[in-house]
């Protein structure tokens, strides 16, 4: 995931996680500083108006034109936005969740895990014939 995705993914949770009225404020408090620092961030550039998604509310979010602004805007690039997306993503997953495990990045790859829990890949050898699964 890069920080443009981590940002996306983010606002997305954000906005989901109002509608289940179990968000606690901690959350609710990470998710609008999340907020504020991209919109400083798009605020910056003020030629395009991007709608950010409010937590709990009904608003869809444009992907391409939200990726897009974020790239144009540098806010993958910012380090008090990239600090805010992992900050809420760990209030919103709770203490613990990810405890020493830290923030992952991967790219171009198949099969990857990260954590804990069983994972069975798939290698097709051979063309429609499948392979067999491997630990």
């Amino acid at each position: 995931m890069n920080e443009i995705e981590l940002v996306v993914a983010a606002l997305g949770a954000g906005a989901a996680a109002g509608l289940s009225d179990c968000a606690s404020s901690a959350v609710r408090d990470a998710y609008e500083g999340l907020r504020a620092a991209v919109q400083r961030r798009l605020d910056s550039r003020g030629d395009q108006v991007i709608e950010l998604p409010v937590m709990g509310g009904e608003s869809e979010i444009d992907d391409a034109s939200l990726r897009e602004a974020l790239a144009v805007s540098g806010a993958d690039r910012d380090g008090q936005v990239l600090a805010a997306a992992e900050a809420f993503l760990r209030e919103l997953n709770g203490p613990g969740h990810h405890a020493g495990i830290g923030m992952v990045h991967v790219h171009d790859s198949q099969g990857v895990h990260a954590g804990q829990g069983p994972q069975i890949n798939v290698f097709n050898t051979g063309g429609a014939s499948g392979g067999t699964p491997r630990d």
